[in-house]
Order: structure tokens, then sequence, then C-alpha cells
């Protein structure tokens, strides 16, 4: 199960890199795997940056006063992944209000390069490239208005895509 072989890594390497700021438990996790629907990313588990909403999790955007809210709906965009048969595993860290070329937060700590732990992942999309730069997960959704994606990823050595605004809704971010 690619859902439980994520889990492992992210309980392992977490500790160190700090990429994940809210992770689900393995009974949520387990009832969302038996109700994913068949699509082209059926059973993929994907983790989300902590400034976009998922329906029943924290959406703090880095900011300690914000820990406890929780989002009434996925984003648009989340909702078409999970249509698509993504698995949400959790959210990623981001600076706070992601206004930061790195991630940091009072609320969740630093985040770091997983290929040197001295050096920064970049921001504010750090947790998703970080989370999938040391095989936490396959794929994490960020997001991009000044380099938010793309900074990351190259810190990170690995690729981001940033979709136009017309073909991603902003509503949930």
């Amino acid at each position: 199960n690619c859902a439980l072989a994520s889990l492992g890594v992210i309980e392992r390497l977490d500790p160190l890199i700090n990429a994940v700021c809210h992770l689900e438990g393995e009974g949520e996790i387990a009832v969302a795997a038996m109700e994913v629907p068949d699509g082209i990313l059926s059973g993929m588990p994907l983790l989300i940056k902590d400034s976009i909403d998922v329906g029943g999790m924290p959406t703090a955007v880095g900011t300690e006063a914000w820990k406890g809210r929780i989002a009434q709906r996925d984003a648009p965009a989340v909702a078409r992944l999970r249509a698509s048969g993504a698995l949400i595993l959790g959210k990623t860290s981001v600076p706070e209000g992601c206004l930061d070329l790195q991630t940091f937060s009072n609320a969740f700590g630093v985040t770091n390069n997983p290929y040197n732990l001295a050096y920064t992942c970049g921001g504010s999309s750090g947790g998703s490239a970080a989370a999938v730069a040391s095989g936490m997960v396959p794929l994490s959704m960020g997001s991009d208005l000044l380099g938010s994606l793309r900074l990351p990823a190259s810190f990170c050595g690995v690729p981001s895509l940033r979709p136009s605004c017309p073909l991603l809704p902003p509503e949930g971010h």
C-alpha cells in the first residue's frame, strides 16, 4: 500500500526535515483509502500546502493564531485531486502567511532541505518540495505567485508545475 509506505517514510524522516505540519491518523487514512474513487491518481498519497483548504484539516497558513482553524470544505483544486483518486495524507509547512523565501514559522518551526539539514528548502512551498525530495510522497500540491513553487523546487532538486489561473481556481487558498 503506497499510503502506508509514505506514512513510514514520514514517520522516519519528518522529525529531521519538519516538512509535515499536519498528518491524518492511520485510521482516517485507512477509511479514506477504502473510499478512493477510480481515477488517474487512484490511491496516490499526497500532501497539500498548509495554505490550501482540505476539508476537515487545519489551514493555519503557518500562523500560530490560526492553528486550530479547520477548513469546512476542500479547495476546488483539492476536490479535483480527490475526484481523480488522490489520497490526502496531511498538510505541509509554510512560512508565516506564505510571505518568505524560506520555510520557517513560529507555528511549526524550520523546514530543512532534505539533502543538507543546515540549508533552507526555500519557500513558501518549501514543505511540499522537501516532502517530495525526501521521498515522503510522490506528489504534493503547493502554490505560486512570485516563485513559491519554483524556488523550493530548485533548492530541493524536484520539478514543479505552475498551471495558469483559469485552469486552477484560486478559491480555498
